[in-house]
């Protein structure tokens, strides 16, 4: 499966053999007055589909950050408004988990961990520049995700140590700045 968007909000799904036309995701009733951008989408491993939109109201003008939560059918299952703009591209997923980074207006970044599934939010991490770009780390020894690479603004990297509720904690969590 291969999932594009476009300005106008299209969200489209195609086959990623013969890359044929499968379905459009359908919006919500509640954008029939305002404008979508779908700026990033990403499929999570356990089939979700998760879209980052800005919408502007054609009434107001004004914009609204959000992300869209749809099944692997194409179905809408959730929305989530965004009091910041998410800035990191792409949109990572880790499992059952979201992680995406953000810039706030006295630029000052965060890193934003969130499950999938409910759009909960299980972590922010307060960075003192802007968030840039976000990645994973995966070890082939533990067959885990365990590393999120943070890309700051004027080049300086945060390399943050996952640890899961059932690990033993780490007292001192090893960040690194490259």
């Amino acid at each position: 499966m291969a999932v594009s968007g476009s300005k106008d909000g299209t969200v489209n799904i195609h086959t990623v053999r013969k890359g044929l036309f499968m379905q459009s995701l359908q919006l919500p009733k509640e954008f029939s007055s305002s404008q979508l951008t779908a700026k990033e989408i990403q499929i999570a491993s356990l089939g979700h589909i998760i879209v980052y939109t800005e919408e502007t109201s054609t009434t107001s003008s004004q914009t609204m950050n959000c992300l869209l939560r749809y099944s692997i059918n194409g179905h809408f299952l959730d929305r989530l408004k965004l009091d910041k703009q998410v800035i990191s591209t792409p949109l990572v997923t880790a499992h059952e988990y979201l992680i995406y980074g953000t810039t706030t207006e006295d630029q000052c970044g965060n890193l934003y961990v969130r499950e999938i599934h409910r759009f909960t939010r299980i972590s922010r991490l307060a960075m003192r520049k802007p968030v840039r770009s976000v990645s994973i780390a995966y070890s082939f020894m533990t067959k885990k995700h365990s590393h999120i690479l943070v890309g700051l603004e004027d080049a300086p990297s945060m390399m943050i140590v996952v640890t899961r509720r059932s690990e033993p904690e780490i007292k001192n969590p090893v960040i690194a700045v490259f």
